[in-house]
């Protein structure tokens, strides 16, 4: 009986994949599996003001510290490499320098980030510049990008301007940069697209990266309206809303039926949940022809590779078997039906996606625990395989944490416009996510 279930709650990822997608061929009409057949990128978009042909699948921080693997990945024509001073403590960046000097610079385009305080001077920024191009090996770095301003204000730091100049009139930098998650409601912070509205208005911002799938669409949207309308770069991260608070869940209540454990309540409400899912999914299935995460996965891209507006999707390759998987998607575009097939299948997934960039539950939170950001750190930790890195962060917190929601009647799923099973969500998050387990 219990391999009965486990089975049935294992095979919920291809319901709610199923629910996602309701595409299932490319352009060329198939779908092809990349056995005993390398790929290699097929599409190159103008990346905005910058003039620079980039790849429409770029690497954003490469689980495999291996520079070997990454010049594979150049080799095959991926030419936008995404990286930050946070990323395994800055030894991304040197890993991106040792794999690029047997390749021609010019032919690369490197983007590194770093969070920029309040307290930083003109001086203090220059210098992290300087010292992510030194990590990095070389002669100047393509895009400096100020690291997830979650407010206007920050976006329109002046002092960071002033460093942008200095440090283009010194050659270490081309260009300048911004990236968001979104908001929290905890300290001081506006909405995504808010935030990167006012990076546009301020002129000076070449490149932004930003959350954008088929199911949060509308905020992602308008910024790459307006980002067209300037000529700024964009690319994207997040692209899977599958990938991640779904996998929370599912990975937790497979642990409880692998070790034959008796499931708490919360979790038996969510299984329950999962399980009316799936009934509602199975028809969907047989008519589309949807077949395993992967195709879900894959027709997220697609999706986004659809806009034209879109220039880069970042993708944190975690084996070797991705390299094929993803560069497999280049150049390919995704098929629909109408739009009214795309709300209902968005539809089927709301409950159990917790959107990246969102926030809007954490002001009823008594104890002000930043939500999304949590989420966000459970989906490095889930889809992304970066368990120790999100651990630390979640560990390195300096706000209260998920601890409180075990005991709390769950302010924010009522505060949720999205009805996402949130609480549920958070509590399986904390497990994962707390070093010393009990």
């Amino acid at each position: 009986m219990k391999t009965n279930r486990r089975k049935f709650i294992k095979s919920t990822a291809l319901t709610m994949a199923g629910a996602s997608v309701f595409g299932s061929t490319t352009e060329t009409g198939v779908f092809n599996s990349g056995v005993n057949q390398e790929f290699y990128i097929k599409e190159y978009r103008r990346l905005g003001r910058t003039g620079f042909n980039v790849s429409d699948i770029g690497c954003g921080t490469p689980m495999i510290m291996d520079e070997n693997f990454l010049k594979s990945l150049l080799k095959r024509g991926v030419n936008y490499l995404d990286t930050a001073k946070l990323y395994q403590n800055g030894n991304n960046e040197r890993m991106i320098g040792r794999a690029i000097k047997d390749f021609e610079r010019e032919s690369i385009f490197i983007s590194t980030k770093f969070y920029i305080t309040r307290d930083m001077s003109v001086d203090d920024i220059v210098s992290e510049a300087r010292n992510a191009r030194e990590r990095l090996n070389c002669a100047y770095i393509d895009c400096l990008e100020m690291h997830n301003p979650t407010t206007v204000e920050e976006v329109r730091n002046p002092t960071f301007q002033k460093a942008v100049n200095k440090l283009k009139k010194e050659g270490v930098i081309h260009f300048c940069g911004i990236t968001s998650h979104g908001q929290s409601w905890v300290n001081e912070s506006d909405p995504m697209d808010v935030v990167l509205d006012a990076a546009v208005n301020e002129g000076y911002y070449d490149l932004f990266l930003l959350v954008y799938n088929y199911v949060q669409r509308e905020k992602a949207e308008y910024i790459l309206k307006r980002c067209k309308e300037h000529d700024i770069a964009t690319t994207l991260m997040k692209t899977n809303p599958f990938g991640g608070t779904y996998l929370t869940a599912r990975n937790a209540i497979d642990k409880y039926l692998e070790e034959g454990k008796e499931m708490p309540e919360w979790m038996k409400t969510i299984h329950d949940k999962f399980t009316l899912k799936q009934e509602k999914a199975l028809s969907f299935l047989k008519r589309y022809g949807i077949e395993g995460e992967k195709q879900a996965r894959d027709a997220a891209i697609r999706f986004v590779l659809n806009n034209p507006d879109v220039h880069s999707v970042m993708i944190s390759f975690q084996n070797v078997a991705d390299m094929n998987d993803y560069l497999s998607l280049s150049g390919s575009r995704f098929s629909y039906t109408d739009e009214a097939l795309l709300q209902d299948c968005s539809e089927e997934i709301n409950p159990l996606y917790c959107r990246h960039a969102c926030g809007e539950c954490e002001y009823v939170c008594p104890h002000k625990i930043p939500i999304n950001t949590i989420m966000r750190f459970n989906h490095y930790f889930t889809a992304q395989k970066r368990e120790k890195y999100a651990m630390e962060q979640y560990a390195s917190l300096n706000t209260e944490n998920a601890q409180h929601c075990l005991n709390c009647d769950a302010p924010c799923e009522r505060a949720c416009p999205y009805n996402v099973n949130i609480h549920v969500l958070l509590k399986v998050a904390h497990r994962n996510l707390t070093i010393n387990k009990t």
